[in-house]
């Protein structure tokens, strides 16, 4: 009878182990995931703001007007599309943020 109880002992341990790991794969990783992309989304939306103010007050400017723009970018992409005149951000979550539209003049 002696050597059962180190038997359930180790078989408790190996079943919460790989529950904790479970919990931590189906659960906290997916929650991380979204909160990062939540964020490179955000950045994205502060950018685009950023740059149609600047272009707004370098256009209503002198003629000649420069502007310098720092922006920081944690993920994804932006280009210029010259036939619409617009810039066009694009970033490819890992998740599903359920995310599409337009805010103001920012198509999402």
């Amino acid at each position: 009878m002696k050597a059962v109880s180190p038997l359930v002992g180790f078989v408790l341990t190996i079943f919460v182990s790989v529950m904790t790991i479970g919990l931590v794969y189906f659960g906290i990783k997916p929650a991380m995931e979204r909160s990062v992309a939540n964020n490179v989304m955000s950045e994205a939306r502060g950018n685009l703001e950023l740059l149609a103010s600047t272009i707004e007050r370098v256009a209503s400017g002198a003629e000649g007007s420069k502007s310098v723009v720092s922006l920081s970018v944690s993920d994804g992409e932006y280009f210029i599309d010259k036939n619409s005149n617009n810039i066009i951000f694009t970033f490819e979550p890992s998740v599903d943020l359920g995310v599409i539209g337009r805010i103001g003049d920012k198509f999402l």
